[in-house]
């Protein structure tokens, strides 16, 4: 099984504002980044779906200091990925966004799911979320995450239009497929200054075990434990 991370960076028809680029992937690099280099294992390939026609973005991703796969809707599956998976059986295929980040033991906890035509795995409820500006940790309640993992038949990634249709999923449309709950507190949404859609609604000051499972999952965050 190839284990892909998918970050959603553009959607509709306009480029992105470069004021919100710029913000966005400074983001991503402090927070994001440093936690997917801690994970273990590894993702075999990062996916950022951005927009041909977007140049500014393009050519900021590609100055990034990590190898990622930059592609549009009309090129989910190219040559490329698909000659890297021919074979494989199971393409397990984790929507994340850039803003969010999984524990480092997120792939551990995917090997542990068997795979199945139309199964997703979702972090359960209770999720932990950190407003960054503030400082202030929460907890999200959401029966259906934005992070999602769903497992695609080899031979159905073999076939673009097909691919893109079992892939492409909005926040909350996990639903449509049958969930394997991964244990809370494994995903972490959070909240800055250019994330409005996101609210601390559940306030918590972690101690003790939560405490110690947070600085173990996500090394990223730690200094916001002290």
């Amino acid at each position: 099984m190839r284990h892909y991370l998918w970050h959603a960076f553009h959607w509709g028809g306009k480029p992105r504002d470069p004021v919100w680029v710029d913000a966005r992937i400074a983001h991503w690099r402090r927070f994001v980044l440093p936690q997917l280099q801690a994970m273990r294992p590894l993702f075999d390939r990062v996916i950022v779906y951005c927009r041909s026609t977007d140049a500014y973005a393009i050519a900021q991703w590609r100055r990034q200091p990590v190898d990622v796969v930059l592609y549009d809707m009309d090129r989910l599956a190219s040559d490329a990925i698909l000659a890297a998976d021919r074979g494989q059986d199971w393409i397990a295929w984790t929507r994340l966004d850039t803003d969010d980040l999984l524990g480092v033991h997120f792939r551990h906890l995917l090997d542990q799911v068997e795979p199945a035509d139309g199964l997703a795995a979702v972090c359960a409820a209770p999720g932990l979320c950190l407003d960054v500006v503030n400082r202030q940790w929460g907890e999200w309640r959401h029966e259906y995450p934005a992070n999602s993992t769903i497992f695609i038949p080899g031979e159905r990634w073999q076939q673009r239009e097909a691919a893109w249709a079992y892939a492409y999923c909005k926040h909350g449309e996990v639903r449509r497929f049958r969930p394997v709950r991964l244990p809370a507190h494994s995903y972490c949404v959070l909240i800055h200054g250019a994330n409005d859609s996101s609210t601390l609604r559940h306030p918590i000051h972690p101690t003790g075990r939560l405490a110690e499972q947070i600085g173990h999952e996500f090394p990223a965050l730690r200094e916001y434990l002290r």
